[in-house]
């Protein structure tokens, strides 16, 4: 099962409190906003309930390119900039893109994260930002 979340993505963090430490408003909103595009996609595909199973789990991050790095000739006729499909080797990190992801796709893709067996994560920039998911089943 594949599907596409049309968003840009957004990293795991947790900020430190008065007294303990919080994950920010930002990434818990990604994260609820990748369980209902996901919640849509499993209806879709007809799964009304989430996997028990290994899951096998490939993640693409599209990355939005920003318009002062954008692919444009300059006066001299040489080209500069960043093109969509290049790899994306900058901050945030791919792992913690990866985890709010996971989190944000636990209980609704997949009962828990420890069932994800093997995972195939990417990140490349794009015209706009948006996340791949795809889930195999199985060993």
């Amino acid at each position: 099962m594949s599907f596409s979340i049309p968003i840009k993505p957004v990293a795991w963090s947790v900020k430190k409190g008065y007294r303990a430490l919080y994950t920010p408003a930002k990434v818990r909103q990604y994260e609820k906003d990748v369980g209902w595009q996901a919640r849509a996609a499993m209806k879709k595909a007809g799964f009304p309930k989430p996997f028990f199973d290994p899951i096998k789990l490939y993640l693409t991050f599209h990355m939005p390119i920003p318009k002062t790095r954008r692919w444009r000739q300059k006066r001299d006729k040489t080209w500069v900039g960043l093109r969509p499909g290049e790899p994306h080797t900058q901050i945030p990190d791919l792992r913690n893109l990866s985890k709010s992801t996971e989190d944000g796709l636990k209980r609704i893709v997949f009962g828990d994260d420890c069932q994800v067996w093997r995972d195939g994560d990417s990140k490349v920039w794009a015209e706009a930002g948006r996340v791949d998911v795809k889930v195999e089943i199985g060993e």
